[in-house]
């Protein structure tokens, strides 16, 4: 697990960034799409979290995950739009990732009908 808040948003966005490439190199209207809103929703969601955790890191001067513990009761404001920023990463309902993960996922070639693929009786 990794310690470091900034690490573990910089890891990633390596990892969201793969993803991005791999929509683009499919080279379907559908996955370049995806790929794009990939793009924006990393930027916007990757821009506040880093600005969250520098917030933090100003009064706290630590960017060690468990330095944060209990940090609700303290700001719940800001607790909340952490947790949000960081939900928006992620591919929940409701959220710009799941639809978008749909989108790159058009890359997938569309398989046989399963008939050909089973054995026929004789």
């Amino acid at each position: 697990m990794q310690p470091d808040f900034k690490k573990l948003i910089a890891y990633s966005s390596v990892a969201h960034l793969g993803f991005v490439m791999l929509g683009i190199w499919a080279l379907t209207l559908q996955s370049v799409q995806g790929a794009l809103l990939i793009m924006i929703n990393h930027g916007i969601s990757t821009g506040a979290l880093f600005f969250l955790v520098g917030m933090i890191y100003e009064r706290r001067h630590s960017r060690l995950i468990e330095a944060y513990g209990g940090i609700a009761r303290v700001v719940p404001l800001f607790a909340a739009v952490l947790t949000s920023c960081r939900c928006h990463r992620s591919p929940c309902p409701g959220r710009t990732a799941l639809s978008v993960s749909s989108g790159v996922a058009g890359i997938v070639p569309h398989l046989p009908d399963r008939e050909r693929l089973s054995p026929r009786p004789a």
